[in-house]
């Protein structure tokens, strides 16, 4: 007599595998690291930070023996021009290492376990594991940034400056040697030049992120187009305050890619994500999803490389966010 395999049910599933996702989050979390060093006068520092979703670790160093560097604005936005005109005399360097686990492992489990991939399976061609990768186009990278580092000065309530967030600016190469694509491992060495303008703001109950970068980005692979870009992401979140509005204890993130042959198949691809957080027992939690189109040749794991056909995609993705 067979036996019949019942398995739970989805949307339990899918409750258990959230939270799972954001005890992972508080264990990593708790064990993130920082350490500062001296060498050869000049200041530099690591920091190792685990997570479900990116993981990164980076190595600073501070070329020049000059003082940090202090610009004073009362309105965001020239912060972002006086960095950027300051960024063409490179004075700190920046080594990064990033991985994205949940990403990388729904490639692999697809690939070699597709009877359990497909367990995760919502619903026509939605896959929880797929969806919580949250569209990456490569399993991790290796990044070199040179540029400028600065300190952005305000005033507080008492009419004293302080430090409100720190910025940097210039060119960065990342590069590395494996991709995804349609949820597929390719091995191919790729690289990205870009130039970028990037700060945060934090304190115990405040922070607040912004990045800006535009570049070109080379697959590496046959039958794909090359492609320039640009991406465009801010953040703001702050414990104790509700925060309904669009804005506030939200981010967004958006970035656009155009083949450098092909300009009618324009936007090759188109990435947009919000994420909206709430407060909780002095945390915030909350969801961040977003939709990604693409219209680009097809990857076909049997030959290993791209058919001539384009396809136009759309995909959904989300994750579960909690700051501690």
């Amino acid at each position: 007599m067979n036996r019949q395999v019942v398995y739970p049910d989805r949307t339990l599933k899918t409750g258990w595998i959230i939270g799972a996702i954001l005890v992972w989050s508080l264990l990593l979390n708790a064990v993130s690291a920082t350490a500062a060093f001296t060498l050869a006068g000049r200041s530099g520092g690591l920091a190792v930070t685990p997570d479900p979703f990116r993981s990164y670790a980076s190595l600073f160093y501070q070329l020049t023996t000059s003082d940090e560097i202090y610009i004073w604005q009362n309105n965001e936005w020239p912060l972002y021009r006086d960095l950027l005109l300051r960024s063409y005399r490179p004075t700190h360097l920046i080594l990064e290492w990033t991985f994205y686990p949940l990403a990388t492992g729904a490639a692999w489990f697809e690939e070699q376990h597709p009877p359990l991939f497909r367990r995760f399976d919502l619903g026509g061609d939605f896959n929880l594991l797929k969806s919580l990768g949250g569209g990456r186009q490569e399993p991790f990278s290796v990044s070199l940034f040179t540029g400028q580092i600065a300190a952005f000065l305000t005033l507080d309530t008492d009419d004293e400056l302080r430090i409100a967030a720190r910025g940097i600016a210039g060119p960065v190469l990342t590069c590395g040697w494996w991709q995804l694509f349609d949820n597929q491992l390719v091995r191919s060495n790729w690289y990205r030049i870009e130039w970028k303008i990037k700060g945060q703001g934090r304190t115990t109950t405040h922070r607040h992120e912004w990045d800006i970068k535009s570049g070109y980005r080379c697959f590496g692979l046959r039958g794909l187009p090359n492609v320039v870009s640009i991406a465009l992401s801010r953040s703001h979140f702050e414990k104790g305050s509700p925060g309904w509005g669009l804005w506030h204890n939200s981010l967004m993130e958006s970035q656009i890619e155009a083949p450098l042959t092909h300009f009618r198949r324009a936007p090759s691809r188109l990435s947009v994500h919000y994420g909206k957080m709430i407060p909780w027992r002095k945390r915030l939690i909350g969801l961040k999803a977003g939709l990604v189109y693409e219209n680009r040749p097809s990857y076909d794991s049997l030959t290993a490389g791209f058919t001539q056909s384009y396809r136009k995609t759309w995909t959904f993705h989300f994750q579960p966010m909690i700051w501690f």
